[in-house]
């Protein structure tokens, strides 16, 4: 599962698609389509699992209702520790932000990588990690940061666009930012 968005200001874009057909406009116990819930995770799922929705790309990046309405779905969640979600992830939503409030361009691609051990009823795979990548333009100059952060209450460690790839190359043949030098 990945989210990308492009940030020009204080404007992010969410870009994200949603498994079962029809948009779901946000994380909310009932769908329009009955359907909903055969592909993808469902409120209830979450119920008495231990683990909160999190997001994957964060609300708090967001600066206008439509974007911010495009992090409310469950597309956008995936399983994560509780006390990790609400501390060391949190922190870091807001260190990022701060990271790249003087960009002239800044794009950020966010997932997370499954533990094909874990799951909440056999149904929805917990994360591994969650990760993070970003790609800061100033001054006709490109930053890249990466990051990841343990689904078990650890420290989110930062590191090179490069290192964070070869970390993901045993779950994705992608590269994260493949057309910026």
């Amino acid at each position: 599962m990945l989210r990308a968005t492009e940030q020009t200001g204080n404007i992010g874009k969410a870009v994200h698609g949603e498994l079962d057909g029809e948009d779901e406009p946000c994380i909310r116990s009932k769908g329009y389509n009955p359907n909903i819930g055969t592909n993808q995770a469902v409120n209830s799922d979450y119920i008495n699992s231990g683990y909160d929705r999190g997001h994957v790309y964060p609300v708090m990046h967001t600066s206008n209702p439509l974007s911010m309405l495009a992090t409310s779905t469950l597309t956008n969640a995936a399983p994560q520790d509780p006390y990790f979600n609400q501390n060391q992830w949190k922190q870091h939503e807001e260190a990022v932000i701060k990271d790249l409030e003087f960009c002239d361009e800044a794009y950020v691609v966010a997932g997370v990588a499954p533990d094909l051990n874990k799951s909440i009823n056999n149904r929805i795979t917990v994360p591994e990690f969650f990760w993070r990548a970003t790609c800061c333009l100033k001054d006709g100059v490109y930053t890249g940061k990466a990051y990841i952060g343990p689904n078990n209450n650890n420290d989110v460690r930062e590191g090179t666009i490069q290192e964070l790839e070869k970390i993901l190359s045993s779950y994705y043949e992608n590269k994260i930012f493949p057309s910026i030098p």
